[in-house]
This record gives C-alpha cells, sequence and structure tokens, in this order.
C-alpha cells in the first residue's frame, strides 16, 4: 500500500476512531460513503469551498440576468428611435402641406446615415436636421455601415417607420 504520509485515505474498520497527533491537522472526519473510507476535511475548506460555490453562482446570475435585460434596452431605443423619426417626419409633413420627403415609398427603403459616404438606394433624411431632428437615430448595431437599420414606407396615406433588426420576436413598427 501507500505510505502513511502519502495515503491520501485511511481504512480502518468500521466505526474505529482515528486518532490525530501533532501536526496531522485539526479537522472533521467524516465517511466518504464507503464503509471503513475516511477522510480529513478542515471547516476551513468546507468554508472556502462554498464561498467558491457562492461566487460562481452569483456571477452566473449576473451574466445570465445582463443577457435578457441588455437586449430589452437595445429594444427600447429602437422604439424611441423610430417615434422620433416618425415624428419628425409628420411635422414635416404638417409644414409642406401633408407632403413627405421626396423617396418615400410603398417598399421599405433603409434610412441613411448623416455622415454617410453614399446614400444610392437609401432614403436621404439628411434634410429633416437640424429643424425637425437634432440628429438622424441609428440603431446600436448600425456601426461602421452608411444605413442606420431603420426603414420608412409609405402604406397609402399613411407612414411607416419600422426597425427590422430588432432582437427576438418583438417587431418594431410606428405607423401614422
Amino acid at each position: 500500500m501507500f505510505p502513511q504520509a502519502l495515503a491520501p485515505f485511511e481504512f480502518r474498520e468500521h466505526g474505529e476512531r482515528i486518532e490525530r497527533g501533532p501536526g496531522q491537522g485539526q479537522g472533521q472526519s467524516w465517511y466518504t460513503g464507503f464503509v471503513g473510507v475516511r477522510q480529513t476535511v478542515t471547516r476551513l475548506e468546507l468554508v472556502a469551498l462554498l464561498l467558491l460555490l457562492l461566487a460562481v453562482g452569483c456571477g452566473a446570475a449576473v451574466i445570465l440576468g445582463n443577457v435578457g435585460s441588455s437586449s430589452a434596452l437595445r429594444n427600447q431605443k429602437r422604439f424611441e428611435d423610430v417615434r422620433y423619426l416618425e415624428n419628425a417626419l409628420t411635422l414635416y409633413a404638417l409644414e409642406h402641406d401633408g407632403r413627405y420627403p421626396e423617396g418615400i415609398e410603398e417598399t421599405a427603403k433603409p434610412v441613411c446615415r448623416e455622415d454617410a459616404s453614399s446614400c444610392e438606394g437609401m432614403l436621404d433624411l439628411r434634410m429633416l436636421v437640424p429643424r425637425y431632428l437634432e440628429r438622424i437615430p441609428a440603431d446600436p448595431f448600425a456601426v461602421g455601415v452608411d444605413e442606420t437599420f431603420y426603414t420608412v414606407s409609405r402604406a397609402g396615406k399613411r407612414i411607416v417607420v419600422a426597425a427590422p433588426s430588432a432582437e427576438g420576436v418583438e417587431v418594431i413598427r410606428v405607423e401614422r
């Protein structure tokens, strides 16, 4: 067998006490489930293990809790941006005898950013800044591209502003 100093377990007859002398550590003896097999674990080790499990559990709860809330916050920003664009387009139409800016069609077109190098194939609403819009809003994921990831279309006499890149099953769309 193992030398006494290297043995991970002490094998004894069931019910026999294990005497610890000086230098062998002070702890609680417990059964591992096998008859006659005991292992010594100190109180400090148990407390350390419990603290480790608590820290891992709290970390997982924080990470998993933030995943859902961050997408909800991004969707909230999208909803506010879509309402902001729709209100600006309505104000424009009120001041221009009910006409909306040119380029709004039945099919949805992506809105061009203010700082875009080219607005080809997109709806250019830069004429709304600064009178109707402080800035043209952009989707939280629209980074480094010329479009805002928001669309504008016409449905009869109504205007439709949407955020097609909304996360989850939610569809963000405002119509007036």
